[in-house]
């Protein structure tokens, strides 16, 4: 009888010991289940979320030039994950800046370049990498440089043309007293107007550039007045410069 009991303890104990182990076995996996559901979400976001290249940078410069002289370019680039950009800048007369260093994203870069020799067919191109080095496509902008780049340079604006820009000078100038840079800029478009030259048709065309870049970094900064201001800076010079600049 005793043995009889021993032996159903025993086959009661393995059979507790299985059902332990079974238990346990569920326990894990569960949790097994429930981790693999967690990571196989998070590993996706990772794949998809991994790092992007900038976009192609955004190229602003005056549009023509000659030889032996500074032109500033800026150059600006968004990464999308706000990594710091750096630029890689070829000029066309095989000079190239190299990887610059590195600068915040979506911010205009100024870089200066003289060129020395004639080019009427002068490409400027750049691209711009982030700090884990994944590199944006390249942008491209024609800009000439020619001797004779401004040749029709004296050409008189019109009388009706230069009544009217000096009536919204004047009317700008009135509004914008409190801004003393602004009639600064506005002085010089004065002089263009009255003694057209080769000179300050190159002058038009990096005022206008810098009043385009000015009213787009007044807006990003939320300075809609100024912004539009200086949008309406770069409206009158270019209308200038196409006037009596003769741009091709």
């Amino acid at each position: 009888m005793s043995v009889s009991l021993t032996h159903i303890n025993n086959i009661e104990g393995e059979e507790n010991m299985k059902e332990k182990m079974l238990y346990k076995s569920l326990v894990v996996g569960v949790i097994v289940l429930f981790i693999g559901v967690g990571v196989q979400p998070a590993i996706a976001i990772n794949i998809e979320g991994g790092n992007n290249p900038p976009d192609a940078p955004t190229i602003i410069g005056p549009m023509r030039g000659k030889p032996g002289v500074e032109y500033t370019f800026e150059f600006l680039a968004t990464d999308p994950e706000n990594e710091n950009v750096s630029f890689y800048i070829e000029w066309g007369d095989g000079e190239t800046t190299g990887w610059t260093d590195y600068y915040p994203s979506g911010e205009y870069i100024p870089i200066s370049h003289t060129w020395d020799e004639i080019d009427r067919d002068n490409i400027v191109r750049a691209k711009a990498k982030d700090i884990n080095g994944a590199e944006s496509d390249w942008s491209t902008t024609q800009v000439p440089i020619n001797k004779d780049d401004c040749n029709l340079c004296a050409k008189k604006v019109s009388n009706q043309n230069k009544d009217g820009v000096e009536m919204m000078i004047n009317i700008l100038s009135g509004l914008l007293k409190k801004y003393p840079i602004v009639e600064d800029e506005l002085q010089d478009l004065r002089e263009v107007i009255s003694t057209p030259s080769e000179e300050e048709c190159f002058k038009l065309n990096i005022l206008f550039v810098d009043f385009q870049v000015t009213s787009e970094r007044f807006l990003e900064k939320g300075r809609f007045f100024l912004s539009g201001i200086y949008f309406l800076l770069y409206l009158i010079t270019h209308f200038l410069w196409k006037t009596y600049c003769n741009p091709p």
